[in-house]
């Protein structure tokens, strides 16, 4: 089991056990629910070739995935936003390979359906030096066949928790993506990826190194000035 799944697994752990049964209930049920609608399988994997987008990064600056990848692959991350511990845990563990990434050639960044705003305080929070793109709209997590509606008793956890998700994405619904991670090549397929209906199941850090030297065997080092943030 790799670093971050135990680090995500312990997180989950004492979650569950500092909250009441019935909070515990409706999470996992939400979580059984979720897996058995089959999004994971239905969703853009490996092999598949990964739909362009262009969005707005935490400064507001342009990002867009064609572009990055005449420079070299890119690891794409899927968060619900820096509000969930999961999705922060998984941010610092991959800020953590940023420089390593860098020297692979590959770009790095994440995407989340929080507002600009919301994105840049999430970023200024875990001390981030990558990209944090905002997809308030669901579009690019629609296109890559990821998003799913939380139930009425989850959206009542959420807020019991503090987690006033239309608030944080400025949207009327309580549309979210589920997890997932993709090493896309510069050919535009992906070559590594991990999507899962679970907050814990996220593509490690170490996946998506090895996924980017599968898919760059020549890799061309970058400085770090044009690693973006």
């Amino acid at each position: 089991m790799n670093s971050l799944t135990k680090e995500l697994d312990a997180f989950m752990n004492s979650l569950m056990d500092r909250v009441d049964p019935q909070t515990g209930a409706v999470i996992r049920d939400n979580h059984l629910r979720l897996a058995e609608s089959g999004i994971a399988e239905r969703a853009i994997g490996q092999g598949d070739m990964a739909p362009d987008f262009t969005l707005r990064d935490q400064h507001d600056a342009v990002f867009s995935l064609s572009d990055a990848l005449t420079r070299g692959p890119a690891v794409v991350l899927f968060v619900r936003g820096g509000w969930c511990p999961f999705c922060a845990i998984t941010l610092r563990a991959y800020d953590r390979v940023r420089a390593a990434l860098l020297r692979e050639g590959a770009s790095l960044v994440a995407i989340s359906p929080a507002t600009v705003q919301n994105v840049k305080a999430s970023a200024d929070r875990e001390f981030l030096r990558y990209q944090l793109l905002s997809d308030t709209a669901l579009k690019v997590s629609t296109t890559y066949g990821l998003v799913w509606e939380p139930d009425p008793a989850l959206r009542k956890v959420y807020l019991k928790l503090g987690h006033d998700v239309p608030r944080i994405n400025d949207t009327a619904d309580w549309r979210l993506p589920i997890p997932a991670g993709y090493v896309i090549g510069q050919d535009g397929i992906v070559h590594a990826c991990r999507v899962s209906p679970s907050v814990t199941g996220r593509l490690s850090p170490g996946e998506a190194l090895e996924g980017v030297k599968a898919a760059s065997p020549r890799p061309k080092v970058r400085q770090e000035a044009d690693g973006g943030v």
